[in-house]
């Protein structure tokens, strides 16, 4: 069961992915892909967030190379919400300079951690893309736990910040009576489910 209360802090976290665009992320003329699979926790979020920001949305029924690359061009793409392997595809496919894909700005990967090396390799690729940021999180917190703000420079493979409305708690060996046999990071509060 979702609480509906989650619904605002992610809306905001939209504004920490995409704070230091320039020109500034406009959600009333911008155009958000929609390209995750909606039963997955992360792309039901990202549909959620769309909707209630009001944004305009392209869905993609499932990824097809050209497809994708031709929808970025076609609608001026300027920030990605993409999984890891989609990454890899952007920095080493050749497909993509098919096309003009020097509208976007910003990629955010999630649903697994990306290499830091290949989020390196599509900044090295892409010069008009400035960011490319990660989060970390689960289904059990409503999509994230950790989450980079741009704004404050964050490098590639960093997961950023604890996200609004959250605590943390660390637990190890040494301060924590139960047995564990490894360091343990617990997350706390209302997106708790």
């Amino acid at each position: 069961m979702f609480q509906w209360y989650h619904w605002g802090p992610k809306s905001h976290d939209v504004v920490r992915m995409t704070g230091a665009m320039d020109p500034p992320y406009d959600i009333d003329n911008e155009k958000q892909m929609l390209l995750i699979p909606f039963y997955h926790c992360y792309g039901f979020c990202m549909m959620m967030i769309a909707i209630l920001n009001g944004a305009t949305s392209v869905m993609l029924p499932h990824f097809k190379p050209d497809l994708f690359c031709s929808a970025i061009q076609t609608h001026q793409i300027r920030w990605l919400a993409i999984a890891p392997p989609i990454v890899t595809f952007l920095a080493r496919n050749p497909i993509c300079e098919n096309y003009d894909l020097s509208c976007l700005q910003t990629l955010f990967s999630g649903s697994a951690p990306a290499p830091k090396h290949i989020c390196y390799e599509v900044l090295q690729r892409y010069k008009n893309i400035k960011y490319v940021q990660q989060g970390y999180g689960m289904s059990e917190t409503c999509m994230v736990s950790h989450l980079p703000d741009i704004r404050d420079g964050q490098p590639p493979g960093s997961v950023g910040k604890i996200a609004p409305n959250l605590e943390m708690k660390v637990f190890t060996f040494f301060t924590h009576p139960s047995k564990f046999l490894y360091s343990t990071v617990s997350n706390c509060g209302p997106k708790e489910w």
